[in-house]
């Protein structure tokens, strides 16, 4: 009995149970969604602003970038014009030759006498020379070249210059003269020179003054080891004001046998100018002949 009793209480919560349980929410729906239309075009905005729609492709994120334009190709430049050298001269001031006034044109340590019509080393000629200037052709060109003049602002004094003039080739026996020359922005009034030679090859037969000096103060001496010391002083051709340009002494000689060169060689010299002054003297050159038979 009391085993049915507890059944029965069993049963009788249960259906207490299943008439108390709360109904289930009713099941809701979403309402239809319309389709939203595409984004009107962005006429308006820049181009930097402008952007694709959503989902649109937007390439391939590693593909490489794009190369570079290539710049265009310069023109090739047009042949630069032919110019002359830049002038190798300058006007270095004037002389009295033959008692004719001369300009001077100097080349580095070179004094140089000019007159017009004379072809220059380096393509050049002398076109013109006036009193404020003198014109250079370059020949190779036809370009002239213009150096003034100036009164009164002439360049210090160059070296004076010392140059041999005599033949290339002579002959066994027969004697030949070989004239040494000077050129010297300043007076010249004393000229002590040695000149030593080879006594073999050549003899001596005469040293005689040059146009520049006379006889009058000019002395020789000839020694026996192929030398000769030369003294001249004075000036009859050229006052003590002026420049000089002239032959200064003169060499006879007559060669004992054929040899391939003969020289003459000048000792440094010591040239003197007014009241004894020092002249500076430029490189000094050697004589050379061949002798033939």
């Amino acid at each position: 009995m009391r085993r049915s009793f507890l059944v029965a209480l069993i049963v009788a919560g249960a259906a207490a149970a299943a008439a108390w349980r709360w109904p289930l929410a009713p099941t809701l729906s979403a309402p239809p969604v319309a389709p939203q239309a595409a984004p009107p075009p962005e006429k308006d905005l820049p181009a930097w602003q402008a952007r694709a729609p959503l989902g649109a492709p937007r390439g391939d994120l590693f593909a490489a970038p794009p190369a570079p334009p290539r710049p265009a190709a310069a023109a090739p430049a047009a042949p630069a014009a032919p110019a002359a050298p830049p002038l190798p001269y300058r006007v270095a001031g004037s002389i009295v030759h033959d008692g004719a006034p001369k300009l001077l044109l100097a080349k580095g340590d070179e004094i140089i006498p000019v007159e017009v019509g004379e072809t220059l080393a380096g393509g050049y000629r002398v076109e013109s020379i006036s009193e404020t200037e003198i014109t250079l052709l370059y020949l190779p060109l036809g370009v002239r070249e213009r150096l003034p003049i100036v009164a009164g602002a002439a360049p210090p004094p160059r070296p004076a210059q010392l140059r041999w003039q005599g033949p290339e080739r002579v002959k066994m026996g027969t004697p030949f003269s070989v004239a040494l020359h000077v050129t010297s922005e300043e007076p010249l009034r004393a000229s002590p020179l040695q000149v030593s030679f080879d006594a073999e090859l050549l003899e001596p037969v005469e040293v005689r003054p040059g146009k520049l000096f006379g006889a009058e103060g000019f002395a020789y001496r000839i020694n026996a080891d192929g030398s000769i010391y030369v003294g001249t002083s004075g000036s009859k051709r050229a006052p003590a004001s002026v420049a000089v340009d002239d032959e200064l002494v003169v060499f006879v000689f007559k060669p004992l046998r054929p040899a391939a060169a003969a020289e003459l060689k000048l000792a440094p010299p010591l040239l003197q100018g007014a009241v004894g002054k020092p002249l500076s003297v430029g490189q000094l050159g050697v004589y050379r002949a061949v002798i033939t038979p």
